[in-house]
């Protein structure tokens, strides 16, 4: 509630890493030795071409059993409410990164719009994100802001800066 995100640390067992990343490979033609060797060779993702699907977990019924599987539920229950409900927009990426910072919401101006602040009314949303990558060898860093769900403050102009202007939002 004070940060604005938590970190559920195995949300998934490997098993099921390991089951999705080969159904990513399967769907997408990219495998991951082929992107861990361009990392290697520190050509990041130069000649590959990442693969995205817009609401590819929803597309693909053999990415269904992740919506609901239980651990999921349970913890965003917790957060939410047992009346938690799924609302779709379940992207697909493999190889594919986006610019440094954005944020999952129409509101892209800093303090503008309902879901900075919840004190009135709560924003009861989850946007869950499942990295299936190794952390060892990976460049990949999620990076966050703790509090930016929260209405700005006079101190704050630093930070809707490099919220607006990282996110490549020019104040919209």
């Amino acid at each position: 509630h004070e940060q604005g995100f938590t970190v559920v640390p195995r949300l998934l067992d490997s098993e099921m890493c390991e089951e999705l990343t080969r159904r990513l490979e399967a769907r997408s033609g990219r495998m991951r030795e082929e992107l861990e060797r361009a990392a290697a060779r520190g050509a990041g993702r130069r000649g590959l071409t990442g693969w995205t699907v817009p609401d590819g977990v929803t597309r693909y019924e053999e990415f269904w059993p992740i919506i609901f599987e239980p651990k999921l539920v349970g913890t965003v229950r917790r957060l939410l409410g047992p009346e938690a409900r799924f609302l779709q927009h379940t992207d697909l990426h493999v190889g594919f990164s986006s610019f440094n910072w954005h944020r999952d919401s129409v509101a892209r101006r800093y303090g503008v719009g309902d879901d900075w602040d919840d004190q009135e009314v709560p924003y009861r949303s989850v946007r869950v994100g499942r990295y299936l990558q190794r952390a060892e060898g990976s460049t990949f860093r999620l990076g966050l802001v703790p509090g930016t769900h929260r209405h700005p403050r006079p101190d704050e102009v630093r930070t809707r800066r490099r919220i607006e202007g990282s996110a490549g939002t020019g104040g919209h």
